[in-house]
């Protein structure tokens, strides 16, 4: 079962920490509180990301350096929320581009996915931070394709991202 509330804390936690209340959320300043290292390289378009996690030793976050730039740091996200949220050592690899979608399913490694999907969403693009951005509830501005647009520079996603960020806070309908 997706842990909504948990991943909803822990996204807000890190920002509290940080002190961050503006977007776009600086990464860089969340792995080293965390104590990651962060490493990148070119690869297949079919690998995104991984983590590396060993006993005793500081967690390794990799991404695709072939990817665009929003796209690099939804994964870097992504990957800090396996780290935070799933409690398990070794390599984990993203082998294919993370979906963003966030569908239930009954599979555990399905069900890590969607955490880490929603746990990136957050920590990106977080819901108080959107909704200040908007004039009352959003609805009527948000439609407009280049409001979505603007967001999603400002926040340094992509316009999927932030169009299903906002579907999933019930902003717009898709």
């Amino acid at each position: 079962m997706i842990r909504w509330k948990l991943i909803k804390e822990t996204a807000g936690r890190v920002l509290g920490e940080l002190k961050i209340s503006t977007p776009p959320i600086e990464l860089d300043e969340v792995l080293k509180r965390e104590g990651v290292a962060l490493t990148s390289a070119p690869a297949d378009e079919r690998i995104s990301g991984f983590l590396l996690r060993r006993v005793g030793e500081a967690p390794v976050i990799g991404f695709n350096a072939s990817l665009p730039s929003f796209r690099q740091r939804f994964i870097i996200a992504h990957e800090l929320g396996h780290l935070l949220l799933h409690n398990k050592t070794g390599l984990h690899v993203d082998r294919s581009l993370v979906r963003l979608e966030h569908r239930e399913k009954s599979d555990p490694a399905d069900e890590d996915e969607v955490e880490a999907n929603r746990f990136a969403a957050e920590l990106l693009m977080p819901e108080e931070f959107i909704r200040g951005d908007l004039d009352g509830n959003g609805r009527a501005a948000v439609e407009q394709g280049e409001v979505i647009g603007h967001l999603a520079q400002k926040y340094g996603v992509s316009k999927q991202a932030m169009t299903i960020r906002l579907t999933s806070l019930g902003l717009i309908q898709m």
